[in-house]
């Protein structure tokens, strides 16, 4: 009948349709197939020519003369007694003196400037010295005073509230007017010694002193 013969039709298109889909696939697979196999050989490559590079820098480290022991150098990274030198894999205080002996080996000069000690204790402080005696440097660094008993603290909003009342007491000086200072009275004391007009007219003999002459009269200050 029309209707089974539309049912395998039907039938016969999937079959059709998934025949393609596994061809399709299988085309693809080769492709990738051939693709994964030459990524493979470019790998194995890389991989022989990184091998050789790391077998040529060992070979140059060990016939080295090294200023530091157990010093080595591991997949592109500076190992000390196989360790990275890294911020996560060494403590500061260590790599303060892994790097001062590294210096002292190959620095030619008698001086060597560590920079700040603050961060070594007492033992690894002799272990800097150690090493600056044992390749006679002299090294200079920055410390602290560990044993000191006179200390203030001080916050930073002590020092801000402090200088803020420094330019207040400034600005207020500014904003008052001086007062003038009070006169000096200056007496001036007479000279007792110095004659009077009557002293002189007594002491002249040889003024008319009668009434015609002016004996009534007031003494003159004119001679």
């Amino acid at each position: 009948t029309d209707e089974d013969l539309a049912l395998k039709l039907e039938k016969g298109n999937e079959i059709i349709t998934k025949i393609t889909s596994l061809s399709t696939k299988t085309d693809l697979k080769k492709e990738w197939q051939v693709k994964f196999d030459e990524n493979k050989k470019k790998s194995e490559e890389i991989t022989m020519g990184i091998n050789n590079c790391r077998d040529s820098k060992a070979a140059i480290v060990s016939g080295s003369d090294l200023p530091v022991e157990n010093i080595s150098f591991d997949d592109g990274f500076l190992t000390i007694d196989g360790y990275q030198f890294k911020e996560n894999q060494i403590c500061e205080s260590d790599a303060v003196l892994i790097l001062a002996n590294i210096l002292a080996k190959i620095n030619p000069g008698p001086i060597q400037i560590i920079g700040d000690a603050s961060i070594l204790d007492s033992v690894k402080l002799d272990m800097l010295n150690d090493i600056a005696e044992a390749n006679n440097k002299v090294m200079f660094v920055d410390e602290v005073v560990r044993n000191a008993n006179d200390m203030v603290v001080v916050g930073y909003e002590d020092l801000v509230k402090a200088d803020m009342e420094s330019n207040f007491k400034k600005l207020d000086g500014k904003g008052k007017k001086k007062e003038p200072k009070p006169k000096k009275e200056v007496k001036v004391e007479k000279d007792l010694t110095e004659p009077t007009a009557k002293d002189i007219y007594d002491n002249n003999p040889n003024e008319d002193k009668t009434p015609e002459g002016g004996e009534n009269e007031e003494p003159s200050t004119l001679f």
